[in-house]
């Protein structure tokens, strides 16, 4: 018997066990999904995303340093994919890079601001995610900018201009005089804390 006869039998027999319809929805339930499968380019964008929110927190406009689309160019260089040809890799990049460039830098921007600059600059760049109206996490970064704030107002006296909010934050829990933390928690999936590690 052939694989062909041995599967042709198999589906039989099912069909005489359980009925036509049922077997017919049992293949549709376990068929694969039809189209090109979904590439995440996130992860390898990693360090573009990293260059976006440096220049942003440093005063430079990343989008207008570099475009998109030279973005795309190098990525496809430098990463080839097999038989995908580099005008569409750089097609794919730009189109992603449109729909979500700006949202993506100020994420990554927030971590960075949080760990590596004056507190000053991460409130900023908190204010500037809570401003965005069409964010789905918007109300999450509006609570986080208010705890910042209270938090920056009860130990204000305690720091200087250069410390950074990462070093606010690790002050003893005493001193903080029973702040209140930011309620709820927004997941933003596993692809922001690879980008922004």
């Amino acid at each position: 018997m052939t694989a062909k006869e041995g599967l042709d039998f198999e589906v039989s027999r099912l069909c005489d066990i359980y009925g036509k319809p049922a077997v017919e929805a049992a293949i549709k339930r376990h068929k694969g999904k039809r189209g090109r499968r979904t590439i995440y380019d996130h992860d390898r964008m990693a360090s573009f995303y990293r260059q976006d929110a440096r220049d942003w927190l440093d005063g430079r406009d990343p989008m207008e340093l570099r475009k998109s689309n030279s973005i795309a160019m190098r990525f496809a260089r430098a990463n080839p994919e097999g038989m995908t040809t580099e005008n569409s890799i750089t097609s794919r990049i730009v189109r992603n890079l449109k729909r979500n460039r700006h949202q993506i830098m100020l994420h990554v921007a927030i971590t960075m601001a949080q760990n590596e600059y004056p507190y000053l600059t991460y409130l900023t760049t908190l204010a500037t995610l809570a401003d965005l109206k069409e964010y789905e996490a918007r109300p999450y970064y509006l609570e986080c900018l208010e705890h910042a704030k209270a938090l920056v107002r009860c130990m204000h006296a305690d720091f200087s201009e250069n410390t950074t909010f990462a070093q606010i934050r690790m002050r003893p829990e005493q001193a903080l005089g029973g702040m209140p933390k930011p309620k709820g928690h927004y997941v933003v999936g596993d692809m922001w804390s690879k980008v922004t590690s």
